[in-house]
């Protein structure tokens, strides 16, 4: 069900008031739009300097390190460019998922707060063109925790269909992080078992929220749903050793995966599958609600054991 035109009308202004239990959504689009409509007819230096003054400029705290990737923030100008021509030869197709998005938030979290009834929606979800860094995510905006929705990629790569299976993907995200202290925020700065257990819970929950979705689409993946069953005893197996942080691992398993990854055959974001198969594991004990609040040493020792029995080692 599609909001009202009245509500359609508000998409334009930079925040967009939420019901009193919902987080505030901040629009941070509403520039870019026009500004990739018209950039075909500006020189690139032209185009990116116009991006940092109209889109950056506005939002300064989501442009950043912190938010996009030090990698990304480096090449900023060149990024902009480039996913300016993006948008523009999608034909604008964010703009109609921005609307989608502003229609199907609040669904989806009443949704979720009918699951989890004490989950706080206290922490603002941003609408960004993320300049490919992103689909959906946690970040620290300014300090504070934060979920960062990317338009253009959503745009360029995801379904409508998919929407919600991704906006309860990260909002579990941020309830895990309330309840029990878990988050992909760290990125490959924590110990693998953590974010193995972060994104699998998270993965998890999002096809329990949205049970007509696909392995693929809750993966948001086919290739991965297709390939990694007949490999999960390696991939468990790999994944075995992981009380530390481990960056070339997570990469590995968690990112987009390494040339040498790539030559062995196994899948990109193999770690997203493998959690999921953990926490099917899990939920033969524990109910939506127990496994959003497990953690501990108790919990990393259980974690090891499914680990173990997915690599075949178990009993």
């Amino acid at each position: 069900m599609r909001i009202s035109a009245l509500l359609f009308g508000l998409v334009c202004v930079a925040i967009i008031a939420p019901p009193a239990s919902a987080c505030p959504i901040i629009d941070a689009t509403g520039a870019f739009w026009p500004l990739a409509a018209r950039a075909a007819t500006l020189t690139p230096a032209a185009q990116s300097a116009a991006f940092r003054r109209e889109v950056v400029a506005k939002f300064p705290d989501l442009y950043t390190g912190d938010v996009l990737g030090s990698g990304n923030v480096q090449a900023l100008d060149r990024l902009a460019v480039s996913w300016l021509s993006n948008s523009r030869k999608n034909g604008l197709k964010g703009r109609s998922v921005e609307r989608d998005l502003v229609s199907d938030l609040p669904v989806v979290l009443t949704r979720f707060q009918k699951t989890f009834p004490d989950f706080r929606c206290d922490f603002p979800i941003y609408l960004m063109a993320s300049l490919g860094s992103m689909d959906g995510a946690g970040r620290m905006v300014a300090g504070h925790p934060a979920l960062v929705l990317g338009i253009d990629v959503m745009a360029a790569v995801d379904t409508e269909q998919n929407l919600p299976v991704i906006i309860s993907h990260e909002l579990f995200h941020r309830y895990n992080y309330q309840a029990a202290g878990f988050s992909d925020d760290p990125g490959d700065r924590q110990a693998i078992w953590r974010t193995l257990w972060a994104e699998g819970l998270a993965t998890y929950m999002s096809g329990q929220l949205n049970p007509r979705a696909s392995l693929g689409e809750v993966l948001d993946s086919t290739d991965l749903a297709n390939r990694a069953p007949p490999l999960i005893k390696r991939l468990a197996a790999a994944l075995r050793d992981n009380d530390a942080p481990d960056p070339p691992l997570y990469a590995e398993y968690f990112e987009s995966g390494s040339a040498e990854a790539r030559a062995e055959g196994i899948p990109q974001r193999s770690g997203y599958y493998v959690g999921y198969r953990v926490i099917q594991l899990f939920a033969k004990r524990y109910s939506l609600y127990q496994l959003a609040h497990l953690k501990g040493p108790s919990l990393h020792r259980e974690i090891n054991e499914a680990l173990d029995e997915l690599a075949g080692k178990g009993g």
